[in-house]
């Protein structure tokens, strides 16, 4: 039996998507530098002349002045200032280097109406705007980190919990809830029920790994396996997640709600 592939239409969807984030790169990043409402005059003459410049050369054109391109900058400079204020110096690097391309329209002439235009058809480019709204997103979920707190894992357990009963599973991946219930005191088993879970969850294992759905999974299962029987400490993960399931069910059997006390320790359930 094979794997399931990938449905044509979505890995088209997921191409185009990926195409699409390619695509933002460059202004995200021109994005990220100095404002011209923030530079020198020197520092705009200086970025439109090494912009002119750039473009000058992708089109293969020759300067017949060395100070060409320089006197080009002065010449727009305070167009520059008025209507693209808002405009980063690496923005206007790039909205030259693609009015080259031609993608603002075809190119006749270097010349200061021609960069005003590439300027102008830069600011209200779509993926510009995507850019920037992506990035005012990232800025506004961006979260101080804070301390977790007692109170936060005994949300996140009573939380778990809820789940489990509605359920009858639930996955502790990272085992943070085991280890603050353990921490609470609330699981305490004792070595005899230990040693069962463990066999259990060794057995769920080898059950799986013993049924492969190809070749490639066979021999990959294979050597898993073999580690697994060389270094069963490599289950303590999956132990705890499974002992959490079976302190739950033991709750649940019991008819007894979890309490966790953020003061002292809880009332453990060692079976």
């Amino acid at each position: 039996m094979e794997l399931a592939r990938i449905h044509p239409q979505a890995a088209n969807f997921l191409a185009i998507q990926e195409t699409k984030e390619l695509e933002l790169k460059p202004f995200l990043q021109a994005l990220n530098s100095k404002k011209v409402s923030e530079s020198t005059d020197e520092e705009v003459i200086l970025t439109l002349a090494k912009a002119v410049l750039t473009a000058i050369h992708r089109l293969k054109r020759e300067v017949e002045d060395d100070e060409e391109y320089e006197q080009l900058a002065n010449s727009i400079l305070r167009e520059v200032r008025e209507d693209f204020h808002m405009l980063t110096l690496d923005e206007i690097q790039l909205a030259c280097i693609r009015g080259s391309k031609g993608l603002f329209g075809e190119v006749f002439a270097i010349s200061a109406v021609q960069i005003l235009q590439w300027l102008g058809a830069f600011k209200v480019d779509q993926n510009r705007h995507r850019a920037k709204k992506q990035l005012i997103l990232a800025q506004e979920v961006k979260i101080e980190p804070r301390e977790v707190t007692d109170e936060d894992s005994k949300k996140l357990a009573l939380n778990a919990f809820n789940r489990y009963k509605k359920t009858g599973k639930y996955e502790d991946y990272g085992n943070i809830i085991y280890h603050f219930l353990e921490k609470k005191g609330l699981i305490n088993f004792c070595n005899q029920r230990k040693n069962e879970i463990k066999e259990a969850v060794l057995k769920m294992e080898l059950a799986r790994l013993s049924a492969p759905l190809n070749l490639d999974e066979k021999r990959r299962f294979e050597r898993e396996k073999n580690d697994l029987l060389n270094k069963p400490e490599d289950l303590k993960g999956m132990f705890k997640r499974h002992a959490l399931n079976v302190f739950f069910a033991d709750l649940c059997t019991l008819g007894a709600e979890l309490e966790i006390p953020l003061e002292g320790w809880g009332t453990a359930v060692a079976v």
